[in-house]
């Protein structure tokens, strides 16, 4: 079973509604460093001769570095997909020809995935005894979605509905998998160079 969460902004960091609630995350990340403790068993030998306090503190250690890798948002993983879309790379290279006129690029219903892998490092007393593998996937499958491009920048995404899956998995233990609904709808700051 999937738990989906309530609709969030597009630009709501992933660690924001992916991760689970701190109790949760953390009986499985112990259980996924304790696994590969096991796996590495004469260099992650200190790992086992932690105190439940030390290697509590470990595993809040672990969670927050994976809230600082979940950073990107939604609207990150969305612009990073459509800088390779054919349309929006047209209507990009268009623009530049065109200063100061919107160009309107209907895109229809597509999926984007985002994957990546991350490793962290985990020392005891200032050694390496383990490097913990991660994994994010999200796939996002957008609706009825209109981006402006302006000067070979996309400045919007206007109208639309964006439905996210995502999961984070330590060493192979499935931390979460998520599922959620969010509006598309944004207007950048800094604008998103779309290359061509």
């Amino acid at each position: 079973m999937i738990p989906t969460s309530t609709p969030v902004a597009a630009g709501t960091p992933v660690s924001g509604w992916l991760l689970p609630t701190p109790d949760m995350a953390q009986i499985q990340l112990e259980k996924a460093v304790m696994q590969a403790a096991d796996a590495e068993e004469p260099r992650a030998r200190p790992l086992r001769m932690l105190s439940a306090v030390a290697r509590r503190a470990l595993v809040e250690e672990i969670e927050a570095k994976l809230g600082t890798i979940l950073s990107e948002t939604l609207g990150d993983l969305v612009v990073g997909g459509w800088r390779t879309h054919t349309a929006i790379t047209q209507a990009a290279r268009k623009s530049r020809h065109e200063p100061g006129v919107d160009q309107v690029v209907p895109l229809r219903n597509h999926t984007i995935t985002a994957d990546r892998h991350h490793d962290l490092d985990i020392e005891v007393d200032g050694v390496r005894v383990l490097t913990l593998t991660t994994r994010l996937v999200v796939r996002l499958q957008l609706y009825d979605a209109v981006a402006v491009v302006r000067d070979g920048r996309m400045v919007a995404v206007r109208s639309g509905q964006g439905r996210a899956l995502g999961s984070v998995t330590v060493e192979g233990v499935e931390l979460v998998q998520r599922a959620l609904t969010f509006p598309l709808a944004a207007e950048f700051t800094a604008q998103a160079n779309i290359s061509s």
